[in-house]
């Protein structure tokens, strides 16, 4: 008697284990998204990294379609590869505005080479706040007043004014052969 309950009550947690192991399993295969603001030029710029999730099978980590969502509006698309090492970036120019924005990487296909592990639609998502002013500093040079000295040299009968130190002129006439 004592047998059959202990018997009874070990199956009874075997599907409460696989419950618990798909639980696992399914919160598993997941784009992580994390992401970094800085002023250029007039705008901020947000560049997003993008990486699968880290399992000791890279057959898990591949997906073939991976959006990205500012504020809810598909803005990249990308695929963990290992070409990539299963992670891709994305930069967006956007208008310095000092506010909080949403960024997320969503599952568009199924996980795996051929999409055979599932999972699409498993989405994550994190908060960038862009700097408020991007105006860029101005530096205004003002140059000192020069005074130009003149001299003044007779050319051809006429007097001209000339700076300095620039050369006297030097009458030239014509010379006739004769």
């Amino acid at each position: 008697m004592v047998r059959s309950k202990l018997l009874v009550g070990a199956l009874a947690l075997i599907p409460a284990a696989g419950l618990l192991a798909v639980t696992q399993l399914a919160d598993a295969h997941f784009p992580a998204v994390g992401a970094t603001a800085a002023c250029v030029d007039r705008d901020a710029k947000v560049t997003a990294t993008v990486e699968s999730w880290q399992t000791e099978d890279p057959m898990h980590r591949a997906n073939g379609n991976v959006a990205v969502q500012w504020d809810g509006v598909t803005v990249a698309n990308g695929a963990f590869t290992a070409a990539n090492n299963y992670r891709f970036t994305v930069d967006l120019q956007v208008p310095a505005d000092g506010r909080s924005h949403t960024l997320r990487a969503i599952a568009v296909a199924n996980f795996g080479p051929n999409g055979e592990h599932g999972f699409a639609g498993q989405a994550r998502e994190t908060t960038v706040t862009l700097p408020a002013d991007c105006t860029p500093a101005t530096t205004t040079v003002t140059a000192p007043p020069t005074t130009v000295q003149k001299v003044e040299t007779a050319v051809l009968g006429a007097t001209v004014s000339r700076p300095a130190d620039v050369a006297t002129p030097v009458e030239v006439l014509p010379r006739f052969a004769g």
